[in-house]
């Protein structure tokens, strides 16, 4: 029985290592989309709370946090310049293929059998 426990601790091990390290690429191209799009207004606030998440929820919610206090600046303005209409379109994409990625994951991870 100890032998039983110790190979599904290493199995687990090993998964939980698998989902880290998918965490962690996630974490990264949500700060580098961020930082590319809207440069100095990314502080290291929202780039913290974006580090330091554990699950794709809290990176979900921080993300969106500061994109509703930064659309909702932008929106307060009577018209939108040409770069910044491409910057939110370039958003739209990079949020729709952080979404099809993430779902991806959570489809794999479903098809192995890890929680997430």
């Amino acid at each position: 029985m100890a032998r039983e426990l110790a190979a599904l601790q290493v199995v687990i091990d090993e998964k939980d290592a698998t989902f880290r390290k998918d965490l962690a690429t996630v974490i990264k191209l949500e700060i580098q989309g961020l930082t590319s799009l809207f440069q100095e207004r990314v502080d290291n606030n929202v780039i913290q709370q974006i580090s330091t998440a554990t699950s794709y929820p809290q990176i979900t919610t921080s993300r969106q946090a500061f994109l509703t206090n930064n659309l909702k600046n932008h929106n307060s303005s009577p018209g939108l310049s040409q770069v910044e209409k491409t910057q939110i379109i370039f958003l739209i994409i990079l949020l729709a293929a952080n979404l099809v990625g993430i779902g991806w994951l959570l489809i794999n991870k479903k098809k192995k059998g890890i929680k997430v």
